[in-house]
């Protein structure tokens, strides 16, 4: 036996080290490809579509647009391959990659998407709304801890099952943010995400434009209206898991608890947006008295008991209180919370 095992140990170690040989063979050929291959038009591709994302000139033309999208139809093709490309190219292109999907598939929304900045129909540009700009933002709302999170929690989800996901998300906005995280998730691992959203018509349109620009169509199901009228579209105990970012009233979030808890499978996971830490560490009477507003400032007593006024959603921590106390998981730097039923 002992003879046996080792020669299984040798031949497991042999893929292994095949395993890392060809991934080190694919990483030189790309890092030799992308500079000799396709040359200077690569780099110029490049460096054309960075410094379109770093400024945009109001005053600029139609014509901009199409030398920016013909840059980027070359470079979509090189997307898959961002993992095994050399870093300090795999970096520049992770900032890039979405302003390469938009002006690659819908090149008419990168000014307002990444600028702030509507393509007005005689071709001229007009600037935004600093508010309406900052929603419709093609970067998304996210910061990068709140990214990871979701993207721990969809893995959990797939692990917990080998049928297709079922996912609902609540407030999608411009689509940028959490249903382009959550939404590419579903795609890799199959299923689909249903998007609830009432969206104003600016607002949808741009939801719809970046379902294309991240090529989700057919992944993500939009349904334009009201959570509780949504809510009656799905079966008790059919989903595998439902993320809250609507209203952040009190009484909304409440109703989207109450209202989403019975659909959700038992091992399936409730998870939402904008809690600045377990509600324990903050002042319930404070929070009941501006309970009725989107955010507010607060009192905070962090983790060595001292208290700091912050920036809060106080009906996100008073319904989450509500339903569950501190009986959640909380994820570090970020404003990610679930509770796993």
């Amino acid at each position: 036996m002992p003879a046996l095992w080792k020669r299984v140990a040798r031949g497991l170690g042999q893929s292994f080290d095949c395993a890392v040989a060809e991934r080190s063979r694919l990483r030189v050929s790309l890092s030799l490809w992308l500079p000799t291959r396709v040359g200077m038009r690569a780099r110029s591709d490049i460096e054309l579509i960075e410094r379109a994302c770093a400024d945009w000139d109001a005053d600029a033309h139609q014509d901009a647009l199409d030398d920016l999208q013909r840059a980027a139809q070359r470079l979509l093709p090189v997307l898959p391959q961002i993992p095994l490309l050399p870093w300090q190219l795999r970096r520049r292109m992770n900032k890039i990659e979405a302003a390469i999907c938009c002006l690659a598939r819908q090149p008419g929304f990168f000014p307002q998407m990444f600028h702030g900045v509507a393509l007005l129909g005689d071709g001229s540009f007009q600037r935004m709304d600093a508010d309406e700009a900052r929603h419709l933002s093609g970067r998304g709302l996210l910061a990068g801890e709140d990214i990871h999170a979701l993207r721990k929690i969809g893995t959990r989800l797939h692990r917990q099952t080998a049928a297709p996901l079922r996912i609902v998300e609540i407030g999608s906005a411009a689509g940028g943010g959490s249903t382009r995280i959550v939404g590419d998730m579903v795609k890799r691992h199959g299923g689909t995400l249903y998007s609830v959203d009432p969206w104003p018509g600016l607002m949808h349109r741009v939801f719809l434009a970046n379902l294309q620009i991240f090529d989700l169509e057919g992944v993500v199901v939009p349904l334009r209206g009201t959570s509780a009228e949504a809510a009656a579209r799905f079966a008790d105990g059919s989903l595998d898991g439902v993320f809250l970012d609507g209203s952040h009233i009190y009484e909304d979030v409440l109703a989207d608890i109450d209202a989403y808890l019975p659909k959700i499978r038992k091992g399936g996971i409730l998870f939402g947006h904008d809690l600045y830490d377990v509600p324990s560490r903050f002042d319930r009477g404070e929070l009941l008295g501006i309970a009725a507003v989107n955010n507010a400032v607060a009192g905070h007593r962090d983790g060595r008991g001292e208290v700091e006024r912050v920036d809060v959603h106080p009906g996100v921590i008073l319904a989450v209180q509500d339903r569950f106390g501190d009986d959640i998981e909380h994820f570090p730097d970020s404003a990610v919370w679930a509770k796993q039923l």
